[in-house]
């Protein structure tokens, strides 16, 4: 539901990704706080030093939830509700993938991607 409210007000008036991000959009979208597009850190961090224990990645999230799961003494379930392919196999360009580098710097290195 989320995605689409996103969707439906930041990027549907661009005829693709890369207006998206060129024109403007993600710009707008995070000065605007919302949260679907603010980076990341900015909710793991607090002076630029990170002020949670545990984060996960859903590229591991197996791994993070046994992890956390023995922490805690129990079980945790993160679950998959809803996913979406409409990005695979669109092309990306390189001005594009620059201006995401910087938007998204602190991800990309305090967060390891």
């Amino acid at each position: 539901i989320y995605d689409c409210f996103w969707r439906e007000r930041y990027i549907k008036n661009y005829n693709s990704f890369d207006s998206f991000i060129q024109e403007g959009g993600l710009s707008e979208a995070i000065s605007n706080n919302a949260e679907h597009f603010i980076p990341q850190w900015n909710y793991l961090s607090e002076n630029d030093k990170c002020i949670v224990d545990d984060i996960g990645k859903l590229e591991d999230i197996q791994l993070f939830m046994q992890n956390v799961s023995k922490r805690l003494g129990r079980k945790i379930n993160i679950e998959k509700i809803n996913s979406a392919n409409y990005m695979k196999g669109k092309n990306v360009s390189n001005q594009s993938i620059f201006m995401i580098s910087d938007i998204y710097k602190n991800d990309f290195e305090k967060l390891g991607y």
